[in-house]
């Protein structure tokens, strides 16, 4: 069966997405900050994973309630990421991580922390050391976080909250308050920095997800006024750069609705693009070890902006491969569901 692409534009935006990430990385390389940094105070890459969870939010929700069975629900997420995630990983171990350390093949290959860097396919850990290299792909810390929610959906489910939505609509708000006192000062005196970074992503990205489940489950609140709201919220997004206590708020709640109602326009361009394939999640898995690589044998020895072209050009065909032999086969089977 045919991979259908519909009439919007979110495979657009996770592209886009996927492409701020990676052009964050470049910059940071260099230890500087991006173009969209130096404009905002922000970097690419965070409005790229604003995008991606608020996406995923509105998405996977719309998965789980049109999915017959638990089974089914959980069998889709999987051919969704798991392929390619495992095809990334043992590329990882056996090729790129070759050409990345600075041991010898036999000392790299029987290195104490060359297989355990196989719990990363577990879907709920990320191991970033491999061997002598500290972190040969900085990524896949969202794919274990994205996995957490997409059985916190599940605990929701057995909450009865698809009955009773307003529960999607309390827990955002309790996602919401806790990332808020997260950013207290007072918490760094009872929680170790280690593990108040961990809560802290789970609460950032998590109220952005949830804010793309309430919209799914919502759609009500998407049909006001589209041109009006999208206006203001383009206008509080710009005064939160030079208002910090907008700034919550609006990466929590504005920057979701954003990005979904701009998913579900639809023009000939985005449209024409989300026919080649989706590339996002290939582009996104495969970008820092690429990236890696890269550095290590051209150097730093010229721009940010051009190191970053000539990185999409070796990362864009692992994309497309990944997209075509891994991705789109998995993806048949997902729905013939």
């Amino acid at each position: 069966m045919p991979i259908e692409h519909r009439n919007n534009s979110f495979d657009f935006l996770r592209l886009i997405a996927a492409l701020s990430v990676t052009f964050s990385h470049t910059f940071g390389f260099y230890k500087l900050p991006d173009d969209v940094e130096i404009l905002t105070g922000f970097p690419a890459s965070k409005f790229g994973l604003v995008t991606f969870f608020a996406l995923s939010g509105f998405l996977v929700t719309k998965s789980f309630t049109q999915s017959a069975t638990l089974f089914i629900y959980a069998r889709k997420r999987f051919l969704r990421i798991y392929p390619a995630l495992c095809v990334v990983v043992l590329l990882t171990m056996v090729v790129f991580g070759v050409f990345l350390t600075n041991l010898p093949a036999a000392a790299y290959f029987s290195h104490p922390l060359f297989l355990p860097y196989l719990k990363t396919l577990s879907l709920l850990r990320t191991q970033y050391a491999l061997t002598d290299i500290a972190v040969p792909n900085a990524s896949l810390w969202t794919i274990c976080l994205e996995t957490r929610l997409y059985i916190w959906l599940v605990l929701m489910h057995f909450l009865g909250a698809f009955r009773r939505q307003w529960l999607f609509l309390g827990s955002t708000a309790l996602f919401f308050m806790a990332e808020t006192v997260l950013q207290q000062p007072f918490c760094c005196h009872f929680l170790p920095a280690t593990l108040l970074d961990t809560i802290h992503g789970y609460t950032e990205y998590g109220v952005i997800f949830m804010v793309g489940a309430v919209l799914q489950l919502y759609p009500s609140l998407l049909s006001y006024q589209t041109r009006w709201l999208l206006f203001l919220g383009v206008c509080l997004t710009v005064c939160s750069f030079f208002a910090p206590l907008l700034q919550a708020p609006v990466f929590s709640f504005v920057l979701p609705y954003l990005a979904i109602q701009l998913g579900l326009q639809a023009s000939h361009f985005t449209t024409k693009i989300a026919a080649y394939g989706d590339f996002s999640y290939g582009i996104y898995v495969y970008s820092f070890p690429i990236q890696c690589l890269i550095i290590r044998y051209f150097g730093l020895n010229m721009p940010p902006f051009l190191l970053f072209l000539l990185m999409l050009v070796f990362i864009l065909p692992f994309a497309i491969l990944s997209w075509h032999f891994i991705e789109k086969p998995a993806l048949r089977l997902k729905v013939a569901d």
